[in-house]
This record gives structure tokens, C-alpha cells and sequence, in this order.
């Protein structure tokens, strides 16, 4: 999941939807994967790493990852860098 230095933690409460959340339906079409570990916790925290293209909900009292500068952003925060990223890489 820490692959680099390019994890966003996104806290949003969209998130709460878990699985049906309209966030996961956008990464999962972005081509971004499931961490698939054993269990999960779904809440409004989302780890995105944005080298290995994989998420996954925070686990209470379980350090997953480190995140960029260790301060959440919203969905709308991290689709406008994500969109910038997207454009500087095609």
C-alpha cells in the first residue's frame, strides 16, 4: 500500500457509503484496486496511493501508511490533483 511517497489520505464523509460509495466507483474506473488484505473497516478514511494505483479503508488503531504531509484532503481535493497528475502523464 506505502509504495513511495504518494499516499493522499482522504477523509470524506461520502465514504460512509463504504463499497457503494460514488469515490470507490470513480478509482475503481480509474483503474485504482482494492488492497485485498484481510478484514477491513469502512468509515470516512481513505488511504489512495497513487504509484501501485490501490486504496483501503482506514483500520482503527492499525497504521496502514504514512500519507502525504499526514493531513487528510476531501474527494473534491483529490480529484482536482488527480486530474492534474492525470495531465501531466499523458
Amino acid at each position: 500500500m506505502s509504495y513511495g511517497n504518494s499516499t493522499f489520505g482522504i477523509k470524506d464523509d461520502e465514504l460512509y457509503k463504504n463499497w457503494n460509495s460514488e469515490f470507490i466507483k470513480f478509482l475503481n474506473e480509474e483503474g485504482f484496486k482494492n488492497w485485498e488484505r484481510k478484514g477491513y473497516y469502512c468509515g470516512n478514511i481513505l488511504f489512495v496511493n497513487m504509484n501501485s494505483k490501490r486504496y483501503a479503508f482506514c483500520v482503527p488503531g492499525i497504521k496502514i501508511t504514512d500519507y502525504i504531509a499526514n493531513k487528510y484532503i476531501t474527494i473534491k481535493e483529490f480529484k482536482k490533483i488527480y486530474k492534474i497528475l492525470k495531465k501531466e502523464g499523458e
